[in-house]
Parts: C-alpha cells; structure tokens; sequence
C-alpha cells in the first residue's frame, strides 16, 4: 500500500558529472532554465545529477520569467538525484506540468515561487523519495524542516491526481512565510490570500511531519491582473500577471487582500479540496485555514486524521468545512506506529461544521477533538473564552470506536491545551446519540436544566440536551482589559449556578486554569487567540455558551463600543434552524437572532472604529 511504482528510465538522457564527496562541487549539479521570455517544452527525457544546492535559481528544470506560456510543457520527464529541487514554475502562467517522475530531488519536487503565478495545471506528477530523510536538507528554497514534495507560493493554479510520498512534508503551502510574495513580485500580491485552482483527486503518503499541509491560507476575491496583461512598474511597462491591481495600496489602506469588501460582507472566495487521499503522515491538516472545505477525503492510519487550529465560517455561510469524508484506523499490517483516529479540530467564535463523515476505528484523545490548542498559553495571556466554537454534526457516524487515550471518547471539549470549557457540539439528528447538543460538562450548571443529562464517557462526560445551546460573544472595546484578573463581568440565566458566588478562581497550572469561574458565570476579558499579535491586541471582549430561546443579563454598565454575536446564519442556511435569544446589558434589553446581520465582522471580530 505504501509504494509507488515509476518508470525512470527515458531514451533521452540530461546528465552532468557525478556529485562530488566534498568541496565546492560537493552539492552541484546540472541546471536548465529558459529566462526572460519564449517557449521551453521538455518531453519524456531523464534529468539527473542536477540542482545546486543553496544557490538560487538552479534547479533541474526551471522555467524563469516566462509570463503567460500556454506553449511550455513539461511532460512526461523523469528527474532523479537532485540536490536542490526538481521542477520550479517562476513568475511563469499558463503552463502544464504532466506525467512527471521526480525521485530523490532533495529539498523539494515542484515549486511556485514568486506567489503570483496563476493557470498552471500540474496532473498526474509522481514526487519520491526513498526515504524522507534523502530529502530532507536544507536548500536556497527553505529550511529542511519545510522540505516538501509540492512546495507552493503560488496558490492559483490546478493540482489534479499528484502523488507525493516520503518527504517531511508532502504538499505544503506556506502561506504566511511570503505574506506579500517573494521576488519581483514582493508587495504585489497577498499569497496566503490567493484562490485556488483545481484542486483534486492528491494522493500523498509517508510524511515525517505532515501529509497535506495547506497551512495559514485564506483565499479572497483579490482584484488581480490577468496572466496576459501589463501595467507600469516602477516607470516600467511590463508583465503584471497575478499582481493586484491595488498593489500599491497594500502597506497603506483598504485592498483586495483585506477580509472584508469595502460594504462590510465577507472578501472570502470558497475552495474546496476533492478526493484526498493521506495516509502514513504524522500529520495531516494546517495550522489555520479558512473558506477550504474538504470534500470526499479519506485520512487512514495517520497519527493524526486531521489537525486544525483556527478556521471561520464559511464565506456562504452554508458549506460544510468536512462533508463525504472518512477518518479511520486500526492496529493491522498496515497501520503506521503511534496512528488513529484523531480529530484534532479548530476553535474561535464560529460554526465548524461537519456532514455526512465517518469516524472509525482506534482512537486517540477523541475522535472528533474541539478547540485544539485554543488558550494553551492562557496562563499567561488570558482565559481564551474566545474558543466558544460550536460544532454543527450532521449524519455523522462513529463506526467500531475502540482504544482511546484515557477513556474512548466520540467528542471532546479542548485538546492540546486547548480550552476544555467553551466549545459546544449540536446535531439535527442522530450524530450525537439522540442529544441535541452536548456542552463540557465543567458547566455543571447546565445539568439541572430541564432536557440535560451527564453524557458518559463517549461524550467526554460533557452534558447531554434536549435544546439547542450556542455560542455568545460581546465583542467590547478594550479599556485596560489587558491583564488576566481585569475587566469581569457576570452571566446571568439558565445552565450559569448563582450559588456558587464568585470566590477567588485563581489557579497556577492544570486545566483548572481554564474554568475561571464560569459554571458561576463569571467571565473575564478576553482576546481572540490565534493570529498572532496584532489582532490579538485589538479584538476581545466576553464569550461563553448559552441556551436559546431563552433570556440571560450581562453586568455590564453600558452598551457603548458592544457588538454581539449570537450562534450563526449557517444554522439557517444549511438547516433551516433559527435560533433566538434576549439579552439584557446596561439596562438595555436585545432581541437577538441567528440570522442578525454578520457586515463587518468575522472570526477575528468586529471591524469599527470603537473597537480599538
């Protein structure tokens, strides 16, 4: 199951010296390049003893500054002992990259590398190496934590039935290395950002790190030029394919790149990847990714099925993030060492939602895991009650679960360190064992409501309901909310104990950490955690879990600088589900609905001028 059979050998051969055992030579090889305009087409020959390693621009076949070259193909080749990658796609559209064997081309295989090439089509290449530690070195392309079969910054393009095996990393994008490009198109385009082509039908096994790894991207509806047309750069008119056309403005006011269109709705372009294939990876997922969805994926005996730390909803508000898709694991000849079933799933104010996926087999921590990571540096930062995900399941099945870290758990509230208190799971149907939602049961509260009930162990000794529980976030202005004992406040209603009081919640470590008093209600300030320090510094504010339909007050003096969300459109959308709320805050009583207006607000908060 684990071997890819490739023919290397071709009546046309491309061979240098053999690498030298020291100096100077030691890591160089041959290189071909076409530059700076016309055509290069190369067919069924063999590539070998090619790339130098650690000097830019010097690669096996590499076509360089060639602008739209609908006439340039790759076909068929076979390129073997590279010491610094096997084909490079440079500031170059419109191009096919076909039927190519890579094997052993260290460093990385395929590689886009300016981030605004755009039109390639890449079908049916096979990328190996023997072993992943072969390949894995340090080149002029990246550190060899990072090398990868398919190497991207140019997201743009198609990637139709690739296979990669053995490689550190199999396919990686990543996005927020080169967040403005690379080269001469450094400040013209936003990589992470861009749309992707086709992406269909990959098949990747054996990587030491990760399998797929489509990391810090964000597809948005970028207003670039097209691969065939010009503009004037620097006095200069010359090729601008994939540039943005605002690119002048993207160190210095509203552009393409920016979440939001200039009317408040979302600048999100949905993507989605078909008919994955992953297996034998230590990993297989991202780190943040939003408007991707996985459609049709088939994660086997990995270490981990998926892992996902901060996503969003959907920019349709109506798409599965996972739909048609099976996670899955067992301890036979062809399971890897340390594998099962673990879904490693994301956290944030948002719905993550999943249809129509199978979990099966030997578990980790939890089949289905939400909130990883979310508030593992809580400590020292906060209580990341911004983690309130709520996970939508439908026609999920959990099929022969066995095993399990600590007890066999379907779900579990926090992972890795992540915040065990306010992720949420609700289901339509029968995903959850008859409940309509199942909250973490360190909101002991929410056990005397009418409807709930202690889930057991499948469910992570969560609480089983009835109704429908969702998130709520108040999104407020930070006024020196900036320490972990500043700015409480207090939730009053259903599933929160007022007999508790508000005693000293201070802790040092362990998971206690992260309860903070909110089975009472008590609810301290937070940041939205997971982009890092700009955005963490400007969006927070109070979130927790509620029950709908009902009425719940929040002690707060005033409803100045308050923007709220209450659960999700996609409820509706998706479900026909409309959920209701009212909320009292500064002697001001709200109406709150589900499908209220989202215009200028995501994942990462509100945009306006009285959030700082």
């Amino acid at each position: 199951m684990a071997a890819e059979v490739a023919n290397l050998q071709r009546s046309v051969v491309i061979t240098g010296d053999d690498f030298s055992a020291e100096g100077d030579s030691q890591h160089v090889g041959l290189h071909t390049i076409m530059a700076g305009g016309g055509a290069m087409k190369v067919e069924y020959a063999r590539v070998e003893k090619c790339g130098q390693r650690h000097r830019v621009g010097r690669y096996c076949l590499h076509w360089h500054y060639l602008f739209s070259c609908p006439d340039c193909v790759f076909r068929g080749n076979a390129i073997e002992d590279s010491h610094q990658g096997g084909i490079t796609v440079h500031q170059t559209h419109d191009a096919l990259v076909e039927d190519n064997v890579l094997w052993d081309t260290r460093g990385n295989g395929i590689y886009t590398e300016d981030g605004n090439e755009m039109g390639n089509a890449f079908v049916r290449n096979v990328v190996v190496c023997t072993t992943w530690d072969v390949c894995h070195v340090d080149t002029a392309i990246t550190d060899a934590v990072f090398a990868s079969g398919i190497y991207l910054h140019g997201m743009s393009n198609d990637f139709v039935d690739n296979r990669v095996a053995n490689w550190q990393n199999t396919i990686f994008s990543p996005g927020g290395t080169v967040p403005f490009g690379k080269g001469g198109a450094w400040g013209k385009i936003c990589p992470r950002h861009a749309p992707f082509g086709v992406w269909r039908g990959q098949v990747t096994h054996g990587g030491a790190r990760f399998g797929l790894y489509l990391d810090n991207q964000y597809p948005r509806d970028l207003d670039r030029f097209g691969s065939t047309e010009w503009c004037t750069v620097d006095n200069t008119w010359q090729p601008c394919g994939g540039f943005l056309r605002d690119w002048e403005e993207l160190f210095r006011g509203p552009n393409s790149c920016d979440w939001h269109k200039a009317d408040g709705s979302d600048n999100g372009v949905l993507n989605v990847i078909e008919d994955s294939l992953e297996y034998h990876s230590t990993f297989v997922g991202h780190y943040t990714l939003g408007d991707i969805a996985f459609d049709r994926m088939i994660s086997v005996y990995n270490g981990h099925s998926m892992y996902w730390k901060v996503s969003k909803t959907m920019v349709d508000q109506l798409t599965p993030h996972v739909e048609n898709s099976i996670f899955a694991n067992d301890q036979g000849e062809f399971s890897m060492g340390g594998s099962c079933t673990r879904f490693n799933g994301p956290a944030g104010p948002f719905t993550f939602y999943l249809r129509n996926v199978s979990f099966a087999g030997n578990v980790g921590d939890a089949a289905l895991s939400a909130g990883q990571h979310c508030g593992l540096d809580q400590e020292r930062a906060g209580k990341h009650t911004m983690c309130n995900a709520q996970y939508l399941l439908e026609a999920v099945e959990w099929r022969n679960l066995r095993g399990g870290f600590g007890g066999l758990h379907r779900i579990r509230f926090g992972v890795s360190g992540g915040n065990n208190v306010v992720p949420s799971f609700s289901s339509p149907d029968g995903s959850l064992g008859g409940y309509r939602s199942v909250v973490s049961g360190r909101l002991s509260g929410f056990a005397k409501l009418a409807g709930c009930q202690p889930a057991g162990e499948l469910y992570f000794w969560g609480i089983g309901c009835d109704s429908p529980m969702r998130r709520l976030d108040v999104w407020a202005p930070n006024n020196g909310c900036d320490c972990a004992t500043c700015c409480e406040t207090r939730i009053h209603g259903p599933g929160f104990e007022e007999d508790l009081g508000l005693a000293d919640y201070s802790c040092t470590s362990g998971d206690s950490c992260q309860l903070y008093g909110m089975n009472a209600g008590l609810l301290r300030y937070d940041h939205i955690w997971g982009d890092g320090g700009q955005v963490r510094l400007r969006r927070g504010g109070y979130s927790t879990v509620v029950q709908a339909g009902q009425a719940y007050r929040l002690d707060l003096g005033s409803t100045d600088g308050l923007v709220v969300d209450f659960s999700d459109p996609l409820l509706k959308r998706a479900l026909g589900i409309v959920d209701s709320l009212t909320l009292t805050v500064g002697g001001q009583t709200c109406p709150l609905s589900s499908t209220h207006d989202r215009h200028f607000r995501g994942a990462y908060g509100p945009v306006t001028a009285s959030l700082p």
